[in-house]
């Protein structure tokens, strides 16, 4: 008899069944520490406190900020005109929104101040963790998106009156509430200026930034900005032209990347290459499932950061009650995905001095919450093997390696042909003696399921035990 062993490799659901060097599932997972190391659970998100009163919950746009790394506070801004605070863990709310504020599209931190986009009045600020009301900052522009590259606070995407979707304005160096009048001579002394990005890469949906160089994201391309001073202040330089971010809220940076996900996949760049992260790894899943899913589901899309587990995390909420959660580890560059009955959107906190307080959501509830909950039901598939190759093996078990407490069954799938749809077995739970799921499956191609109820602390891999059968 022969065993055959294998790891739960990456999740490859892009690539064929037969030999895949990975796993074809890895649902309700998270690809924690090295390749070796396999799934440990995910845990879905726990609400508490108090709810916001507005009703636009898969609207929100969420800001974690902090001033010195000690106080850390929430920020929501909504497409209904509000502009919440909460000191993180408080569990209430205050809304800081002034009287006739309009849709509430970016927000964004600059040093001790958080901003806010409105595209109907201007740019709002307010110093973190403040108790009064935004104050409007004069003579800024009407755009969607805004961030910060260096000591400059920039805007971009002006959608009413005049559409100017490629339209990109910042304002005087080390100064974010200084907006003098491009061209004119303060603007010129403080460097404050704008730029119109090429219009055929489309409207800008994303501004990020490092020390002496940023990025902007636009529908069809991206744009890398480098800080050159003088009169001209930066240079733009196409980097891509056909990817880009469709919507604003699905890009984040870590380090020197940006991560997004897009109508094309997801992909990271550093302003000077463009990583296609999910090509021949997700991409297609991605494409099928999320972007031309029923509904398409990219537009509900949020991202943040876990920096203790080293994950990026997409969320996109297809209906009450049901969230699919995409999961990227950007040091092992694995994927992972999972489902979240409470998650309506993600915070972005993009600053590792936030790591302690790990990640954070909003729910549906529209209360804040972290990711402490019960695990759901992972399922991880192995790649399909022929274990006899050329003819059929008798498969007599399967033995998963999962540490941890979780309640643990396992299915074989098996097909004659590779036109044949696979057959699976009714759950089998593993012998308490030997460890393997005893099974008796003849056929020329095998996969084991294995589905983990409860917490555990990592599924690794398994192996086949099996014996030749014949040919055909």
């Amino acid at each position: 008899m022969s065993a055959g062993k294998f790891k739960f490799g990456e999740w490859l659901p892009d690539l064929s069944d037969l030999d895949n060097p990975g796993v074809t599932e890895a649902k309700n997972v998270r690809p924690v520490g090295k390749a070796e190391a396999g799934y440990s659970p995910y845990l879905p998100l726990v609400t508490s406190g108090a709810a916001m009163t507005t009703a636009e919950t898969e609207n929100l746009i969420a800001l974690l900020t902090g001033t010195a790394g000690t106080n850390t506070y929430i920020y929501v801004g909504t497409l209904d005109g509000h502009l919440y605070q909460s000191r993180t863990g408080s569990g209430t709310w205050t809304d800081y929104a002034p009287a006739g504020t309009g849709a509430v599209q970016s927000l964004c931190q600059y040093n001790t101040l958080v901003f806010a986009a409105d595209d109907s009045k201007g740019i709002y600020q307010q110093t973190v963790g403040g108790a009064t009301n935004f104050a409007l900052v004069s003579a800024t522009p009407l755009v969607q998106v805004i961030g910060v590259i260096g000591q400059f606070l920039l805007g971009g995407n002006v959608p009413l009156g005049t559409p100017k979707p490629n339209y990109l304005q910042w304002s005087a160096i080390a100064d974010p509430t200084n907006w003098p009048t491009p061209g004119s001579a303060t603007a010129i002394a403080t460097q404050a200026g704008s730029q119109n990005l090429h219009l055929e890469l489309g409207a800008i949906t994303g501004i990020f930034g490092g020390d002496q160089w940023g990025v902007i994201l636009q529908t069809a391309g991206i744009t890398r900005v480098t800080y050159i001073g003088g009169s001209n202040v930066f240079q733009f330089d196409t980097l891509a032209n056909g990817i880009g971010m469709d919507y604003p809220n699905l890009g984040v940076k870590a380090g020197r990347q940006v991560y997004f996900a897009s109508s094309r996949g997801i992909y990271a760049t550093d302003g000077l290459t463009l990583d296609p992260i999910g090509e021949d790894k997700i991409n297609r899943w991605f494409i099928a499932n999320i972007v031309n899913g029923n509904p398409g589901l990219l537009n509900t899309g949020s991202v943040g950061i876990d920096w203790t587990n080293k994950l990026i995390v997409w969320n996109f909420v297809l209906s009450a009650n049901n969230t699919a959660v995409v999961i990227y580890n950007f040091e092992t560059r694995r994927f992972s995905h999972a489902v979240d009955t409470v998650l309506a959107n993600m915070v972005v906190g993009d600053d590792t001095a936030f790591a302690s307080l790990g990640l954070q959501g909003i729910g549906q509830d529209k209360k804040l919450g972290t990711f402490t909950g019960t695990p759901g039901t992972a399922t991880l598939i192995s790649t399909e093997v022929e274990l006899n190759p050329g003819g059929k093996a008798l498969v007599q078990g399967f033995r998963p390696q999962v540490t941890g407490s979780g309640t643990v069954t396992c299915k074989i799938g098996s097909r004659m042909k590779q036109s044949d749809a696979v057959t699976y077995t009714s759950a089998i739970t593993p012998n308490s003696v030997t460890g393997f799921a005893d099974a008796l499956v003849e056929a020329s191609y095998h996969r084991a399921e294995t589905d983990i109820v409860g917490s555990f602390t990592q599924a690794m891999g398994g192996e086949f035990l099996s014996e030749p059968s014949g040919a055909f």
